[in-house]
């Protein structure tokens, strides 16, 4: 075991001993608790270390100093020295075996996720293009607390005039029960994404396959002993796929899968979906701690009536993110979005 004492020597210079202690000794006192450290203290043959003067190692300046130090500072410094292990065992098991616990790191990027989806009110403007299998728009959107205002740029292919940009936004603000439906979706869409999240750590067996730039890879497989509480949940609870955390920050950066077998609703007639269907869900820090989806693919073979409102096949990607003022006005985005070019 290795551990270190700082002190000075009589000219005023700062010293640091590196003690290495038998491990015996260690394990004798970690057996009898920090209050026991000074007790059994090894004897000076049996303690190896050395010492520096500034950046000089020097093992002479050690002994020496070793030697003169009186019995309170020896037990002194072995109880510095057990201070250190007991931090050293409490990091290990406490911050260190966080680190090294999937279902722990899963549970609480999940609870982080939750926690800032209900704190988070900011409205931000960004550029979106988005593209299905059967159609496809290129538009800015601006997030208002009414509703989000959308402009237009290109439609399925076709770049849309100035007025007819314009027409479609006015008729938006003007529509309450276009804004309703709106908001309704959204609300689905954010309660659907809250159950899987917290479904994460129950519905699968999770692994670390690695870490890189303050990030940890993490990869999951369907855990045999979950049951699927809905239609939902059964697609999500047939895939396997990898997840990346932000250690940091403690954010889901990177979500993908693929299934991995077929999942049929009363036999195929309600739905079919094929086995090798993919989804890859990539997210962002775009301001202080506020992460957003900046990539949504989607590739899943088969038919599901009873998933009419999720895309089976889409491409979504969002750029440009600047934040709006939290009590912008539709009126105000509509304005906002009109300054930006296309």
């Amino acid at each position: 075991m290795v551990c270190c004492w700082d002190g000075w020597d009589g000219g005023g210079a700062r010293l640091r001993l590196t003690f290495i202690l038998p491990a015996g000794w260690v394990r004798q006192q970690l057996r009898g608790g920090n209050a026991g450290m000074t007790a059994g203290t090894p004897s000076s043959s049996q303690v190896s270390g050395y010492g520096t003067a500034g950046s000089a190692t020097n093992g002479a300046t050690h002994a020496r100093l070793w030697a003169h130090l009186t019995e309170m500072e020896r037990g002194d410094a072995m109880n510095r020295c057990g201070s250190l292990i007991l931090v050293a065992i409490l990091i290990s098991q406490g911050g260190l075996l966080l680190a090294q616990n999937p279902n722990a790191i899963v549970q609480q990027a999940v609870q982080t996720e939750l926690q800032a989806a209900k704190n988070d009110h900011s409205c931000w403007m960004f550029f979106e293009d988005d593209r299905t299998a059967t159609d496809s728009v290129r538009q800015w959107v601006a997030q208002t607390h009414d509703g989000d205002v959308k402009r237009i740029i290109e439609q399925d292919g076709k770049r849309v005039s100035r007025p007819e940009q314009r027409q479609i936004m006015n008729n938006f603000l003007q529509n309450q029960d276009a804004r309703a439906r709106q908001r309704k979706s959204g609300q689905h869409d954010d309660e659907q994404a809250a159950e899987m999240l917290r479904l994460l750590p129950r519905a699968f067996i999770w692994n670390i396959t690695g870490t890189r730039n303050g990030e940890t890879m993490l990869h999951f497989k369907p855990d045999p002993n979950f049951h699927p509480p809905d239609w939902e949940t059964r697609v999500f609870a047939a895939m396997e796929g990898e997840m990346v955390v932000n250690n940091a920050e403690h954010r889901i950066v990177t979500l993908k899968g693929r299934m991995i077998h077929d999942v049929r609703f009363f036999g195929g007639l309600l739905g079919d979906l094929k086995a090798g269907g993919t989804f890859d869900v990539e997210r962002r820090m775009t301001g202080d701690s506020v992460w957003q989806i900046t990539e949504t693919h989607v590739h899943i073979q088969g038919s599901a009536l009873l998933f009419k409102n999720i895309s089976q096949n889409e491409d979504d990607v969002k750029s440009q993110f600047r934040q709006l003022p939290n009590g912008i006005s539709l009126n105000q985005a509509e304005d906002d979005l009109l300054k930006r070019g296309g």
